[in-house]
């Protein structure tokens, strides 16, 4: 496929294109970056969505035909490539989606904060899977003095898959209420959020971890939830994110007495 230069943009060229536009009526096509045209009938594309249907064919779904056609579609670079996989369908424009490795440990949550901790070992050591859907419930502006923030308020869900190093997996459900922060001076370097949460957590199984810390007391199932999470990105792409986090359970003095902390690495793809 040969590339030609107009006005300062390269496109793709077909230098095996068809055109039978002669009286015979046969169909013409053409392939470009930018627009794919089949006359008679006539189906545009423009933008990745199909924006006028011949009244001879029912309308083509949009997603069905970027899958039919990705082999004969070209990119002029890799934001292109990026904006079609970060199109999605209206009802998800609000939610997004993480993945989180998480280490369990035995260190207390100030610990963790100031990374004086390390991995447990052991069988109430292991590691925990969470598989995050969170929902964009609004973005409001805060003034303070002179200066303006335009936080994210969100409604995380997670699944985590709990496995210890002595027992089968189990799952651990949580929800929260939470607040990301993103207006940082650094932005045009390094795209960066901060947030933080509070909700609720039931865990199947209580946590090794959890009986060998506090030996002797009562432990619960139900915890209050308390995730943290830093996330960086580059300016160019601030949806697609690298995150590291801290994820403690406790019982806040009202399910019980102390909890699990743990702290992992991850991927989100949002706001």
């Amino acid at each position: 496929m040969a590339r030609k230069r107009t006005g300062g943009t390269t496109h793709a060229t077909d230098p095996a294109r068809i055109d039978h536009s002669a009286p015979s009526g046969n169909p013409k096509i053409h392939f470009s970056c930018i627009s794919v045209k089949l006359s008679p009938p006539i189906i545009e594309v423009d933008g990745w969505g199909a924006r006028r249907y011949s009244p001879g064919i029912p309308p083509m779904n949009a997603d069905i035909f970027r899958l039919l056609f990705f082999p004969l579609l070209c990119f002029d670079s890799a934001s292109g490539a990026i904006a079609l996989l970060d199109e999605r369908p209206a009802p998800l424009h609000d939610w997004a989606f993480e993945y989180g490795y998480a280490y369990i440990t035995h260190d207390t949550v100030d610990k963790l904060f100031l990374a004086q901790t390390s991995v447990a070992h052991g069988p109430a050591g292991g590691h925990m899977h969470l598989f995050t859907a969170a929902y964009r419930l609004g973005e409001p502006d805060w003034q303070f003095d002179d200066h303006q923030f335009k936080p994210l308020l969100e409604l995380p869900l997670t699944l985590g898959i709990v496995e210890e190093n002595s027992r089968s997996p189990f799952p651990n459900y949580a929800a929260s209420f939470q607040v990301r922060w993103r207006d940082f001076p650094w932005n045009e370097w390094v795209s960066t959020t901060l947030s933080m949460g509070v909700g609720l957590a039931y865990s199947e199984k209580i946590f090794l971890m959890d009986r060998q810390t506090h030996p002797g007391r009562y432990r619960s199932r139900v915890k209050i939830n308390w995730p943290t999470e830093l996330s960086l990105a580059l300016p160019q792409f601030p949806q697609h994110q690298l995150t590291t986090f801290i994820w403690h359970q406790s019982g806040g003095h009202i399910f019980d007495r102390g909890g699990i902390n743990d702290f992992g690495f991850g991927y989100r793809h949002g706001w």
